[in-house]
């Protein structure tokens, strides 16, 4: 069982190239203070939190499509708190309270761990959640922008100096998922309209399609520069690597964005967040404007004034030219206004000390949160009944027979690999002088609260003096 002297905290990893470096940061600083720290892959989520038993879970999100599975994490008496992986996920932020306001987490979580001020006004405005537990933290993953990380962020694999185009089409390439029908579906369920999500898929979808032709054309224009393509972490590479295959040209979906980032030339996107992420580092981003429409801006982030808007082919030939040739992209006070005030209003600050606010909201809530002793009850979920009553390998075993391999390849793509986690606590470890003071391992058995539902693919992260588990224990 969990040791409620030091306390236990799971941490929810939704898709480990975008969310996986902030959230082991965020372990980082709860294991400097003696707690033990999971992470948790989120397909595992379902039976590892229940075996693990801990005494406050991380989720990545609260949405109408997770909901009962958070009000189960409570009712077994595991305190929920929130970090959104999309704090900041397209203008308007209202939109975006109604969504969680929808799902009633205000009555049963202890947390919500907000990315910018914009957020939490906006979940004011709705009552989203009550104000007590709402904490402007910033977002764990942008304090790799900042010293003394971003200094030892390890460099691609790659040329030294290249253009990189980051693409956001997940909706219409979808990687977790058989088609575009299936992630219109998901964001039905998670609350939005049905016709908005029909014209949205039509209009992303051609979209997606114009995008690879320009880069197509691009990629022959400049056979000497060379092109890093690095799709959506929920977009399927292959769609790329079959579309193209010039020797100035591959395809990478391995590092974080803003590891690619850090050593690119500039960026090519289309409403694609990472712009910010480029701002943030002091590297000049390109937007394909006239290939957007107005039903795909509500969606997008807030970039006003963030990337160079370019309107034609021809101007973004010119722009990457300039680029190759070292001479700046225009930059007028208007942008820089525009920029400050983006990260100031949407990210807190990028100060490199989001996931130390975290942690320390996190123990905070862990100590002297919010008591609830009153149990909500939704909906029956039918899916996590027989997770339960089945145990993993019996639930997984009766999946496959039933689905084939599907489930299986979309759990092993969000996976977490324990070498990566241990390389990356070694650069923490290195960067804030700690040397090798918290490392990784696997939970030890024999404290588990349920071990035939425990999956094997969570981490513990731990401060090594009071780690006594191994995998095989």
């Amino acid at each position: 069982m969990a040791d409620k002297a030091s306390g236990s905290i799971c941490l929810i990893v939704d898709n480990p190239l975008r969310d996986l470096d902030g959230l082991i940061l965020v372990a980082w600083h709860l294991a400097q203070q003696g707690n033990s720290v999971y992470l948790v892959p989120i397909y595992d989520q379902g039976f590892d939190i229940l075996a693990l038993k801990p005494n406050i879970v991380l989720a990545n999100y609260a949405r109408s499509n997770n909901i009962n599975l958070l009000n189960r994490f409570h009712n077994a008496g595991v305190s929920v708190a929130i970090l959104d992986t999309e704090g900041s996920p397209g203008e308007d932020m209202d939109a975006f309270a109604n969504l969680v306001a929808q799902t009633d987490i205000g009555k049963f979580a202890v947390l919500y761990c907000m990315w910018g001020e914009v957020q939490r006004k906006a979940f004011q405005r709705r009552g989203a959640v009550p104000s007590e537990i709402m904490i402007t933290t910033g977002c764990p993953r942008y304090d790799y922008c900042s010293p003394p990380l971003r200094q030892r962020l390890s460099p691609p694999n790659t040329f030294d100096d290249y253009v990189l185009i980051n693409t956001s089409f997940p909706i219409a390439n979808p990687r977790f998922t058989a088609s575009m029908k299936e992630e219109q579906k998901t964001m039905v369920d998670i609350g939005y309209d049905k016709l908005f999500t029909i014209q949205y898929g039509q209009a992303i979808d051609l979209a997606y399609r114009k995008f690879q032709e320009i880069i197509k054309c691009v990629v022959e224009q400049f056979p000497d520069v060379h092109f890093v393509l690095r799709p959506h972490p929920f977009e399927d590479s292959a769609s790329y690597e079959k579309f193209i295959k010039l020797p100035n040209f591959e395809v990478r979906q391995e590092g974080s964005s803003i590891e690619w980032l850090n050593k690119a030339k500039v960026l090519i996107h289309f409403n694609c967040l990472t712009a910010v992420e480029a701002t943030m580092l002091g590297i000049e981003s390109i937007s394909l404007e006239w290939i957007n429409s107005p039903i795909l801006l509500k969606q997008a982030p807030p970039l006003i004034n963030i990337s160079q808007k370019i309107q034609t082919q021809k101007e973004l030939l010119q722009a990457i030219k300039d680029v190759i040739n070292g001479k700046k992209l225009p930059l007028t006070e208007d942008m820089k206004k525009s920029r400050l005030k983006l990260i100031t209003d949407r990210y807190r600050a990028i100060d490199g000390e989001s996931a130390k606010r975290v942690a320390q909201a996190i123990q905070v809530a862990l100590h002297n949160g919010r008591t609830i002793t009153k149990k909500y009850n939704l909906r029956f979920d039918t899916k996590q009944f027989f997770r339960e009553l089945l145990g993993n390998s019996m639930f997984h075993l009766l999946r496959y027979i039933i689905e084939g391999s599907k489930s299986d390849k979309r759990r092993i793509a969000k996976s977490i690999l324990i070498e990566d986690v241990a390389e990356k606590l070694r650069v923490i470890n290195e960067a804030y002088n700690q040397g090798c003071g918290v490392k990784v391992g696997y939970p030890a058995r024999n404290n588990l609260s349920r071990k035939r539902l425990f999956s094997g693919n969570t981490l513990k992260i731990y401060r090594e003096e009071n780690f006594p588990g191994s995998k095989n224990s």
